[in-house]
């Protein structure tokens, strides 16, 4: 699977039966999936459905937005990821912490709706995928990516 599947990859894990409509349910089993635990998942999939825009094109639009991770017509973009890494990692340790990635994510937001998508997202991120507290630059390039939805529908199938 190529970068110009990234974005597809990562909407699509969340519309389970592509029907273009992604569901409270839908993010339920998602979640799930990606390692939340059975509470974890109850109490944040009703928040997301809040926030994300049922159709599936209008995900791949926020997603474009809040990340800044893709491009335009949904690659992910490496050089635009590692320039906001570059930012977000204040001390160089190549690791973010939970507070750069707070502004880390701040700093992607053009208005009050990506704002709290980003940070929604890295805060999500930061809990599934941190270790010891900090959250290395591979796991979050493999959320954006795809090639951590990649692995788990591998494994689905």
């Amino acid at each position: 699977m190529s970068n110009d599947d990234a974005l597809n990859i990562h909407v699509e894990f969340f519309d389970r039966n592509r029907d273009g409509q992604i569901t409270r349910q839908e993010i339920q089993k998602a979640l799930r999936e990606l390692g939340f635990s059975r509470l974890a998942a109850a109490v944040v999939a009703p928040v997301l459905a809040l926030g994300l825009p049922g159709d599936v094109d209008a995900a791949r639009a926020l997603r474009h937005d809040d990340s800044g991770a893709f491009d335009r017509d949904g690659r992910f973009d490496e050089d635009a990821f590692a320039d906001w890494w570059e930012r977000s990692d204040a001390d160089g340790s190549g690791d973010l912490s939970r507070w750069e990635l707070l502004l880390g994510s701040v700093r992607l937001a053009d208005d009050p709706v990506s704002l709290v998508a980003s940070v929604g997202e890295f805060q999500l991120l930061h809990l599934l995928l941190a270790e010891d507290g900090r959250l290395y630059r591979q796991a979050v390039e493999g959320f954006l990516n795809g090639e951590l939805f990649r692995r788990i529908i591998a494994q689905r199938e």
